[in-house]
């Protein structure tokens, strides 16, 4: 039985859907995980991860990043090789073209950024799910405003169902409760060289995108000569291609400068 899948503009449809969605999903993760440069001890970070974690909403949207990741890494790979095989002498044609660099380079790109998913998910997804993450308790005053934190403390505010109670109120003070995620970003970028490592990976994923976002729009049949495609690309200049990959390469950068400083 025949589908869409099972011809090339069918694959590259699909592709391009996924594509648009992981694009979402980026500016949606940074925006999280721009809470981690707050001034507030890791709470608001922690409370982030802490909704990510227990949130059933979250939880569904999880299995289908996780599906798009891979589909898109799979038939990503399947058009690029049968690309390459149908144009053997590539590289001259390339040249007289003038094909772009993000263009020339999608495949490479996209198998550095695989990578680093795998070893991004290996320091933190799979430590945040699995991991013995200490418990941080924030005490904050409630008429000054004042915010303490105190690092390994046990889980001792339970509710039946055996959740943490993270909101408790007296006259004086509120008092929270979450595992210490700050503490395990921050840890983790105090090496030296997955420091460097994630920015490298912001460099292919800034060639990916650049190509990519408008590449995905013209297969959806969006013309690039006329006023709506020259937004395109410029919204995928400006977020994918330059802010998106700068954000998430200035958290590493961040930790592993505010760890130097402060040993």
């Amino acid at each position: 039985m025949n589908t869409i899948l099972n011809y090339s503009i069918g694959r590259k449809i699909s592709l391009s859907l996924m594509g648009l969605f992981l694009c979402l999903f980026l500016i949606i993760h940074l925006i999280g995980n721009l809470k981690l440069f707050n001034n507030d001890l890791g709470l608001s970070f922690n409370q982030y991860s802490d909704f990510m974690s227990n949130n059933v909403f979250i939880k569904i949207s999880s299995w289908i990043l996780y599906f798009a990741i891979l589909y898109h890494t799979i038939i990503g790979g399947y058009i690029t090789y049968n690309n390459y095989k149908s144009r053997p002498i590539k590289y001259l044609i390339q040249k007289k073209n003038n094909i772009s660099i993000s263009s020339r380079n999608m495949g490479i790109a996209g198998s550095i950024i695989f990578i680093f998913i795998v070893v991004h998910m290996a320091n933190f997804w799979w430590k945040f799910k699995f991991g013995n993450i200490p418990y941080i308790q924030y005490v904050r005053d409630i008429q000054s405003g004042y915010l303490a934190s105190y690092e390994d403390v046990l889980p001792v505010l339970m509710n039946k169902n055996g959740h943490l109670i993270q909101n408790i109120s007296n006259n004086y003070e509120i008092i929270y409760t979450y595992k210490n995620s700050y503490r395990v970003v921050s840890e983790t970028f105090k090496n030296p060289f997955l420091v460097i490592f994630y920015g490298a990976s912001m460099i292919a994923m800034s060639l990916h995108l650049l190509h990519g976002f408008k590449s995905a729009f013209m297969t959806l049949g969006l013309k690039i000569n006329n006023l709506y495609g020259h937004i395109i690309h410029l919204i995928g200049w400006l977020f994918f291609g330059l802010l998106i990959p700068i954000g998430f390469a200035s958290i590493p950068i961040y930790f592993y400068i505010v760890n130097f400083f402060t040993k």
